[in-house]
């Protein structure tokens, strides 16, 4: 039995029994680090102002309204309003929150088509940078936050620096995986993409221990606490009427979001309890004539739960059997070329890509049949 390579290591961290808490302090820098901390979110906008709004101000062109909400509590909400004209808009926002817009709070032109303002989040003490662009019909709102919380994280290396990103622009943490923790856990300056740069959940895993975190809204403290990591043991196979898997690649992603990499089929791997999905594989077989092939799946695959339990073997058949499916252009007329994609779906719901026999791309024999049956013509259709 051997123990399963993790995906991603998040946190090398080396603390002592117990929780431990990390000050994040506000960085309003567009880059921090290298990480570019401008994430552009949709505004939504209407033709009419909110109910309640005490005071609009006057408009030369046409009216665009929409709510910015940063921060938690009633006053999150702030009325924005576009003025909209082709050869000058404008952007009014409720800077104080009051439920009104005046004529005074108009944001600032810092370049052609974009905005700035400067607002305190509701139930924060820190002001944010906020910026807003015309989107590319001109008639719709992007915005985005500027900055992030930045702390020293302590690995087994000493203090790395440690980033919280507001991934969905609205000035609130949480363990919700809609934000992101970033740890430079190999102290090169930089953080590399689902190693040290994830979703941040309410349990993170660090090398063969598993912890608990919280974060404040505000992102000023993250609170992490060891917890006890209960073991599983997972036996994949893949059944194939002929040939042999010389390599396999399966990724396994548990519901809280860890994904797992299993490298090896037909033995027993450790792996954390909990219920897993395979999210993708990639599979190396020889025929029995010697010629390897290559079967990659991938896709939002939703079937074929695995429950790993502690201290128990779970055995799991995946990817058989493959169900074909067949993709055709949904208009076609008189004379057109139809292309045709034969797509093999697995159990669990991923999707066969290109497929490969002796490093070339494999097709499917594909037959055209009239309404009474007879072969009109014939073909390779696309593969995967």
């Amino acid at each position: 039995m051997r123990p399963i390579m993790l995906c991603m290591a998040l946190l090398g961290l080396c603390l002592s029994a117990g929780a431990v808490e990390v000050a994040f302090e506000l960085v309003d820098e567009a880059t921090v680090l290298g990480i570019d901390t401008m994430r552009w979110q949709p505004l939504r906008l209407g033709d009419a102002a909110a109910e309640g709004l005490t005071e609009t101000p006057p408009t030369v062109g046409e009216q665009r309204w929409g709510t910015l909400t940063l921060g938690t509590g009633e006053d999150a909400g702030r009325a924005v309003l576009l003025d909209y004209t082709t050869q000058a808009p404008a952007i009014y926002l409720d800077f104080d929150a009051d439920g009104g817009i005046g004529a005074d709070e108009v944001c600032p032109l810092v370049e052609p088509g974009l905005w700035e303002a400067r607002l305190t989040p509701a139930g924060q003490a820190d002001a944010r940078t906020v910026q807003l662009k015309l989107g590319a019909a001109g008639r719709m709102l992007l915005y985005a936050v500027r900055g992030c919380r930045m702390g020293a994280l302590p690995t087994d290396e000493g203090a790395r620096p440690g980033l919280l990103l507001d991934s969905n622009g609205d000035c609130v943490w949480g363990t919700d995986g809609r934000d992101q923790l970033c740890c430079d856990l190999d102290g090169d300056g930089q953080f590399a993409p689902a190693v040290e740069r994830v979703a941040l959940k309410p349990s993170v895993h660090i090398g063969e221990q598993e912890w608990s975190v919280e974060v404040t809204p505000s992102g000023e403290v993250l609170t992490v606490d060891e917890r006890d990591r209960q073991i599983g043991r997972l036996l994949a196979t893949v059944a194939l009427q002929s040939g042999e898997i010389t390599s396999a690649l399966l990724t396994l992603v548990r519901d809280d979001g860890l994904p797992l990499a299993v490298r090896e089929l037909g033995v027993e791997v450790e792996l954390p309890e909990g219920t897993y999905r395979l999210a993708g594989a990639d599979l190396r077989v020889t025929d029995g004539a010697g010629v390897a092939w290559r079967f990659p799946f991938s896709g939002a695959g939703r079937g074929g739960e695995i429950v790993v339990t502690a201290g128990a073997t779970t055995e799991a058949a995946l990817l058989m059997p493959l169900t074909p499916r067949l993709s055709v252009p949904d208009a076609i007329e008189p004379g057109d070329l139809i292309s045709v994609t034969v797509n093999p779906v697995s159990v669990e719901g991923l999707v066969m890509g290109a497929a490969a026999r002796g490093g070339e791309t494999i097709s499917a024999l594909a037959w055209l049949h009239d309404p009474d049956g007879r072969v009109v013509d014939s073909d390779n259709a696309g593969f995967g």
